[in-house]
């Protein structure tokens, strides 16, 4: 995991991004709330996504990126962090819980499960295929659908922002792991 960056003053906050997203997807909507609420705004990458600079290996848990985030929460001297985790970044943050409890202040878990089911194993292991296969267009687009509702799609300049921002960020989609 390499650190990228810390925004703002007041209380922490660690932002823990889900699959194949890095510190960058939290910039859209997220980080101006939590800077205009006084919030000192954590951004990091987790293991082999976005600027890590690391060669994905298979069998990451979300135990080793738990141990990670503490890592980083105790090299930072941040003490008891609020913590807010997306998709896989809420199951990290939830072993984040368990066991490092020092580490946690409160818990926001977003669009998050204990962990995948059936279901949601099938669709990772579908969209690992399709990212060695397609173009990042191509990607994106076949995996809009599962990450939002028809209704968001009515919401055009939103759903625009979003795909120009995931496509202007070389290393958010298209590696390997998904």
């Amino acid at each position: 995991m390499l650190f990228r960056s810390i925004v703002g003053d007041g209380p922490p906050v660690i932002l823990i991004s889900g699959v194949s997203s890095d510190h960058v997807g939290w910039k859209g909507t997220q980080l101006q709330p939590l800077l205009a609420a006084g919030f000192r705004v954590v951004l990091f990458d987790n293991r082999d996504v976005g600027q890590t600079g690391e060669s994905p290996i298979a069998g990451y848990t979300t135990r080793q990126f738990a141990d990670d985030t503490a890592a980083l929460i105790r090299t930072l001297d941040l003490g008891p962090t609020h913590i807010i985790g997306a998709s896989m970044g809420g199951m990290i943050a939830q072993e984040l819980a368990l066991n490092h409890a020092d580490c946690v202040k409160t818990l926001s878990l977003v669009c998050t499960a204990s962990k995948p089911d059936a279901y949601m194993s099938n669709a990772i292991q579908a969209w690992k295929n399709a990212s060695a296969k397609l173009s990042r267009e191509e990607f994106l687009q076949g995996r809009m659908p599962w990450i939002f509702t028809y209704r968001f799609y009515e919401k055009t300049a939103v759903m625009e922002a979003y795909k120009q921002r995931v496509l202007g960020n070389p290393s958010q989609i298209g590696r390997a792991h998904v």
